[in-house]
C-alpha cells in the first residue's frame, strides 16, 4: 500500500531517483545494525533532551531525558519530514494501524519539510522497557555516523504509509 504524496513534476523522476538512493543508502546502514533519529535540523551531535509523549502508556517510557531511536527507518524518515503549518496549535499524529503493519500519519496542521535521518551506531543505546511499551535509549550524547537528507518525495517510496490531510 502506497500513498503518492508528490504531484506530478517534470523533474519527479530525477527527485524519485534522488530519493531511491537515499533509502537505499538508509537500508544498508540497517543491515549493518545502526539505529536512526528524524530531525529538521542536521546535527553534528545529538544531546539527551526531554521528551513529551502524552500517548496512553507511553507516559513513563516516552519521558526520559534521552536521544530516542529506532532500528528502522520508516518512523524517523517521517519524523523527519511532518512539521507544523501553524507552530501556535499542535494537529498532527501518527499511528499504526489495527493490525499493526500500516503507518498513519496526518492532520489538520502538518505539512512535510525537508528533513535529515541520522544514522547512529548502537554503542551507548539500550531498549528500556515499562509496561509492555519499549523504547531504544542513549542517556549519553551520540555522534551521528551520517545525516541522510530526505524530502518529502520519499513518501512515495514508503511501504504501507498512509497519509491523511485530516483524520
Amino acid at each position: 500500500m502506497y500513498t503518492f504524496y508528490m504531484e506530478q513534476q517534470p523533474d519527479q523522476t530525477k527527485e524519485l531517483s534522488e530519493m531511491r538512493k537515499a533509502l537505499n543508502k538508509l537500508e544498508d546502514y540497517a543491515k549493518k545494525g545502526f539505529l536512526f533519529h528524524g530531525s529538521k535540523k542536521r546535527l553534528a551531535i545529538l544531546e539527551p533532551r526531554q521528551a513529551n509523549d502524552s500517548q496512553p502508556g507511553k507516559e513513563t517510557i516516552g519521558n526520559l531525558n534521552a536521544v530516542y531511536a529506532l532500528d528502522t527507518f520508516r518512523v524517523p524518515i517521517l519524523a523527519a519530514l511532518m512539521d507544523e503549518k501553524d507552530k501556535s496549535i499542535g494537529g498532527w499524529k501518527r499511528e499504526l494501524s489495527d493490525d499493526g503493519t500500516t503507518l498513519i500519519v496526518g492532520g489538520e496542521n502538518f505539512t512535510f519539510t525537508n528533513g535529515y535521518v541520522h544514522v547512529l551506531p548502537p554503542d551507548n543505546f539500550k531498549t528500556e522497557e515499562h509496561d509492555g511499551n519499549y523504547e531504544i535509549v542513549s542517556y549519553t550524547a551520540v555522534t551521528p555516523t551520517d545525516a541522510v537528507e530526505v524530502r518529502p518525495s520519499i513518501v512515495n517510496l514508503l511501504p504501507n504509509v498512509v497519509v491523511h490531510e485530516s483524520r
